[in-house]
């Protein structure tokens, strides 16, 4: 974990007690879509276990809360893919040498 900020690691020994309090908010409520957020970050950084998708589970949870398009957010996250995919095949119609190896 040599890799992951320091708030990160001091929080991730407190996951199992945040999900509790999680589930103790009430449904909609600001808190509970803030401490969503939190843990949906918090658990990209703990080790998996089996079965788990805490992180997915909980950001779906943020985004279905807020009324935020899932589709919107996956379009968001591809953007900077589709630019660079548009790039390369920019440059391959030009003739340009290609960099990518297969």
């Amino acid at each position: 974990m040599t890799s992951v900020p320091k708030p990160l690691k001091f929080l991730s020994p407190h996951v199992d007690g945040l999900k509790a309090r999680y589930e103790q908010l009430s449904a909609g409520s600001e808190s509970k879509l803030m401490l969503a957020d939190i843990l949906s970050v918090l658990c990209t950084t703990i080790a998996v276990r089996e079965g788990a998708r805490d992180a997915l589970t909980y950001r779906l949870q943020v985004l279905t809360d807020t009324g935020t398009s899932i589709t919107s957010t996956v379009a968001h996250l591809l953007q900077p893919w589709l630019t660079l995919g548009q790039s390369k095949l920019q440059s391959w119609d030009l003739g340009e040498e290609s960099t990518v190896s297969s």
